[in-house]
């Protein structure tokens, strides 16, 4: 219920004092007025009549012109790198130039126009000179603002930008340019940190509907690993920019137990490593003829010597030491002692970290001791050849037969001893199953070749035979002695239950660089392998009349080198060459 007031409530005095109170405050508010009206500063807005400057101009629409040519013609036919620069930034600065100048221009044109005429002006901007003056510190700040970003500090990989830096550099790797590849690599190498962090954020999905829930930068980051896989980018990179392949593999590693979609440029980056022989790597052979490079190996150790990134590249996909079949035959020797040299790198730290046990099964090793049984399967081709040395075939055998001595020195270094001397099983190999089975198929690509004599010997056992068991003597060849001498007599006692020409030729090559009469099997060279000798002998001895009658042409590949049959005192005859005596020295060997 509102209270009713009345007039009398007010006394005169009060309503005396309210008069009072409401006159002082006019009086204030208009001493106010009049201060503010009283204001210099209004003198400066009093429109005056506008002259030309006397004293000349100072940014008149002449020296804009020049300018901005100037400008312009530097923006446009300059470096691509400071195009590409200045195209990530996240304002693009090109179109905010243009209307930028575009309106400075005018502001120019307006401003002669308008003093030309003598039209009336504000009196603070009466002198031309002053608004030009500040056209031209705004035309100025624009320049050197797009020098900045081109020059001092580019424009890098963020959340701002995730999306034009995607679609700028999308577009330039999918053209191809090796010159543009070139800066691409150079600049980028200053966002890859950034890249990596982002994609390691981002969870492995299948469904590409659960995409949508990535943020962008993340996504974006995530698809840009998957971009610089393109092989032509893989390919400036190694050859003209390999530091930056140093950088993503470093920036990588640093996320051992992330799924990054990263195994495209490793694979293609390893590959290209090896395949280009003016490559940084290979440079690193030795200190004493590269110098610092040499001695460092950055190469050799970042692509090549990570044992948990290459085999989680193998995982996912492929890694840096898989080799591609279809250029893989075609190696030179320099590429394939490249490849040796990078398969060692691996090994070497892959033995550092299993120790050589057969668990965790390692999918990079066996890829890699595949591809060299395959780069052997081309030595038959030297059979029947006299000049042999320079063929591709002879090259890939001698580096195979390379990698396996420098990779047993490695199992001497890093592995543990087999619990067992047997062979075993795919699913349980070793360290030292895999590298006898390797010497098996070395073995068994040499005794392919079976003439002329010389050539026979020189491939069995030169090349192959005397450089994996010569002097060696530790007990990890002695392990290994053992394991191929089983693999060989498996071989031959296959033959029991039929006849074939690999158990043919692995006899022949038995017989042929162990010899027909038997080494003493306490002392003596290449004692170990006695029981081999003995075994092969006795084979022979019982079974070659069957075989020569049932089945001759599988009789004939178990006569190799200076091994030969002689029918009339059904015997093998081994024949040594002696070029200083009349006769060469020669072994019989009595058959049943």
């Amino acid at each position: 219920m509102m209270a009713i007031v009345n007039r009398a409530d007010y006394s005169p005095k009060l309503i005396f004092d309210l008069r009072e109170h409401y006159w002082l405050m006019i009086c204030h508010l208009c001493q106010l007025n009049q201060l503010i009206l009283g204001w210099p500063l209004w003198e400066q807005f009093r429109l005056v009549k506008s002259h030309p400057s006397p004293s000349g101009s100072i940014f008149g629409l002449a020296e804009y012109l020049a300018s901005l040519a100037l400008f312009l013609v530097v923006m446009t036919i300059s470096d691509f790198r400071y195009q590409y620069r200045l195209s990530l930034a996240k304002t693009d600065l090109r179109k905010v130039g243009f209307w930028f100048g575009l309106g400075v221009g005018a502001a120019i044109l307006a401003t002669d126009f308008w003093y030309e005429n003598e039209f009336f002006i504000p009196k603070l901007i009466s002198n031309p000179n002053n608004l030009k003056a500040t056209l031209g510190l705004v035309f100025l700040t624009f320049v050197f603002r797009a020098i900045y970003v081109a020059v001092i500090r580019p424009p890098v990989f963020s959340k701002r930008n995730a999306k034009q830096f995607f679609e700028i550099n999308y577009h330039l790797i999918h053209q191809g340019n090796p010159d543009r590849l070139q800066v691409l690599a150079e600049e980028l190498r200053r966002s890859m940190g950034t890249i990596v962090a982002y994609a390691a954020k981002v969870k492995h999905v299948k469904d590409e509907n659960a995409r949508e829930n990535i943020p962008q930068h993340q996504a974006y980051a995530h698809d840009f690993l998957l971009l610089i896989g393109d092989q032509r980018f893989c390919k400036v990179v190694v050859d003209k920019v390999p530091a930056f392949a140093f950088v993503c593999f470093q920036e990588a590693q640093k996320y051992q137990l992330i799924h990054l979609p990263i195994f495209q440029f490793a694979r293609n980056v390893g590959q290209e490593f090896i395949r280009n022989t003016n490559s940084s790597f290979y440079q690193e052979d030795s200190g004493y003829y590269s110098g610092l490079v040499g001695y460092a190996r950055p190469a050799t150790k970042i692509i090549f010597g990570s044992y948990e990134f290459i085999e989680k590249c193998a995982g996912d996909g492929e890694s840096p030491i898989d080799t591609d079949y279809r250029e893989f035959g075609e190696f030179n020797e320099k590429q394939m002692e490249g490849y040796s040299r990078a398969s060692l790198a691996f090994l070497d730290g892959c033995l550092a970290v299993t120790r050589g046990r057969y668990y965790p099964h390692s999918y990079a090793l066996a890829r890699m001791l595949g591809s060299f049984e395959s780069s052997i399967s081309g030595v038959y081709q030297i059979d029947g050849k006299e000049h042999y040395l320079k063929m591709p075939e002879y090259g890939h055998l001698k580096v195979t037969v390379d990698f396996i001595n420098h990779a047993i020195t490695l199992v001497e270094k890093h592995a543990v001893r087999p619990k067992t001397l047997r062979i075993s099983d795919p699913l349980h190999a070793d360290i030292y199953d895999d590298l006898a089975n390797l010497i098996f198929k070395t073995i068994d690509a040499a005794s392919s070749v079976s003439s002329p004599v010389w050539t026979s010997w020189a491939i069995q056992y030169n090349a192959v035979w005397g450089s994996i068991f010569g002097f060696r003597d530790n007990s990890t060849c002695k392990i290994i002695k053992l394991k191929v001498r089983r693999l060989l007599y498996g071989k031959i006692k296959e033959m029991d239950k039929f006849a074939n020409f690999q158990g043919a030729h692995i006899l022949g090559y038995c017989l042929n660089v162990l010899g027909l009469k038997l080494t003493d099997r306490h002392k003596g060279f290449q004692k170990e392998f006695y029981p081999l000798q003995a075994a092969a002998l006795s084979w022979t001895k019982a079974n070659y009349k069957k075989l020569l009658a049932d089945h001759p042409k599988v009789a004939k590949a178990c006569l190799q080198g200076t091994v030969s049959y002689d029918a009339e005192h059904h015997r093998l005859v081994k024949t040594y060459s002696n070029a200083t005596e009349k006769e060469p020295v020669r072994e019989f060997f009595e058959l049943d």
